[in-house]
């Protein structure tokens, strides 16, 4: 995994209006950790932020230079008021420093469409294209926030339903990977973030597999607190299968035709896919890594709309060249 342990490790302080922190990317999302400062958190589950740096020389006239931490930044903070998006309030390590109410009113007058317009009067915009390694700087901090965004902004901007491959809740088949307990972060962290679906066939798959009890997962390696979330996790996948059954059956009624994933591992068994299927799964469980099941995805008939969902992992990740991300 490309996130370190303090990713999820708790905050020394609740998260607030004006703190300096290190963010860092979801459990298989490659993204390097960035200074940020946090200026909303009215969700209980994400917070706005604005990506800061403390390379003074790369300050334009969009920033603001504040002083945080004299001990930690002697050179000051960047605060880049055009950088800024949401991150998951897990992705935050502990406390690094926190602006004055100074330094506050600044970056709000720098945001506010007035101040803007005066800094025009009085000063011509830095235009970063003119200067070599000012452009290049600003175009990894912009890759930057979008690597550490995309998730939460994804999660806010859709509305389907994802359905969660059920192996990805099987103890026997989690036992064979490297790191099982980075699948069932993932998976968790997409129960929480998104909506999901299942079948019948999906809850029979959870029930055989004992997924569906807190015991199954009590005696695995991967901590009381995560155990407990997975039980509760297959037992949500249950819910949705009653929940979506009608939807389900209706689509077969109709004659919609079925298909059989292709290339699925022997251990993983047969897999079938529904209808506008949007799937959340992982390359060790299928022969071929998933490759065939992605051309299947990218493939335009008009006939089975199928969107992939492949669970990135170092030990597991399918090759970049087949153009498979984590999330949409």
């Amino acid at each position: 995994m490309n996130s370190s342990n303090t990713t999820y490790t708790a905050q020394a302080r609740r998260l607030g209006k004006g703190d300096i922190r290190r963010i860092e990317g979801l459990l298989g999302l490659p993204a390097q950790p960035q200074l940020a400062l946090i200026i909303r958190t009215e969700n209980q589950d994400y917070t706005e932020v604005m990506l800061v740096h403390d390379r003074v020389d790369m300050a334009t006239l969009d920033d603001v230079l504040v002083y945080p931490e004299p001990a930690r930044f002697p050179d000051g903070l960047v605060v880049q008021t055009l950088l800024r998006g949401a991150v998951w309030n897990l992705q935050f390590s502990a406390l690094l420093g926190q602006l004055s109410s100074d330094d506050l009113a600044a970056v709000a007058r720098a945001m506010s469409s007035e101040e803007s317009g005066l800094m025009e009067d009085t000063a011509e915009k830095l235009d970063v294209s003119d200067d070599s390694e000012l452009s290049q700087f600003y175009e990894s901090q912009l890759r930057a926030l979008w690597s550490l965004t995309g998730d939460c902004t994804d999660a806010a901007l859709d509305t389907f339903s994802w359905r969660i491959d059920p192996c990805l809740l099987s103890i026997q088949l989690l036992a064979n990977h490297e790191a099982p307990e980075h699948i069932v972060s993932e998976v968790m962290h997409i129960l929480r973030t998104r909506y999901t679906t299942a079948t019948f066939e999906d809850s029979r798959m959870l029930a055989d597999s004992g997924a569906l009890r807190s015991s199954t997962w009590e005696d695995t390696s991967y901590g009381s607190d995560l155990a407990s979330q997975i039980a509760s996790g297959a037992r949500s996948l249950v819910e949705a299968a009653f929940r979506d059954a009608a939807h389900y059956a209706e689509q077969l009624n109709q004659g919609t035709p079925q298909i059989i994933a292709p290339n699925r591992s022997p251990e993983a068994g047969r897999l079938t896919l529904m209808p506008f299927t949007r799937l959340v799964t992982a390359p060790f469980l299928w022969a071929d890594r998933g490759y065939e099941l992605i051309r299947h995805s990218q493939e335009d008939d008009g006939t089975q709309p199928l969107e992939v969902m492949m669970l990135a992992t170092p030990e597991s990740s399918v090759d970049s060249e087949q153009a498979v991300f984590h999330g949409t």
